[in-house]
């Protein structure tokens, strides 16, 4: 899907279900003036661009030849591979043993520019502890987020849990229904 709406000259913003936006990131990530900025998947003491750290849930790729072409060959390797395809994204676009990376926050490949956000302002799971601030504090304890990705954590209902201790997401079993906060 993101290959086809490349091709008809669509920048495509991808989202994983599981962020949390706190604010618009679109005008910042189009400031990076780059072919594709991406989240990135690293701990706080590993380089952002570190072997397969590429987190695939959340990017902006402009439409243009280099990156339709990167897209292409991320498929065709996904394809002949058993990984899931946030791996393949890093094996691509930074090398399999990060050939490709530039410093902590950028990959080249073939005329792109791949170039990882700032992951205190687009923090993944386990960046600066901030799933584990006190329940329901973390827009008042980081007001400067973009996005907060729900991931490492394991399990459907370990994301759940801590979709609901901040009060992001209500989950009623019984009538198998999400409810957002009033001020959504």
């Amino acid at each position: 899907v993101v290959v086809r709406l490349l091709k008809h000259g669509v920048n495509v913003l991808w989202t994983d279900c599981d962020i949390i936006w706190f604010r618009n990131p679109i005008p910042d990530m189009w400031s990076y003036n780059q072919d594709l900025v991406i989240q990135t998947n690293a701990p706080d003491n590993e380089p952002m661009n570190g072997r397969r750290r590429i987190n695939s849930g959340f990017y902006l790729a402009r439409s243009n030849a280099p990156t339709i072409k990167a897209f292409e060959d991320i498929i065709q390797y996904a394809s002949k591979s058993r990984m899931s395809e946030q791996p393949c994204f890093y094996d691509i676009m930074c090398g399999k043993e990060g050939q490709t990376a530039v410093g902590d926050t950028q990959c080249k490949y073939n005329g792109m520019v791949v170039e990882l956000l700032d992951r205190h302002l687009y923090p993944n799971g386990i960046t600066d502890g901030i799933w584990d601030s006190p329940a329901g504090m973390i827009p008042k304890l980081h007001p400067n987020l973009f996005i907060l990705h729900n991931n490492w954590v394991k399990g459907a209902e370990g994301k759940r849990l801590r979709f609901e201790r901040h009060n992001f997401i209500l989950y009623d079993p019984v009538d198998e229904l999400c409810i957002y906060p009033e001020e959504w």
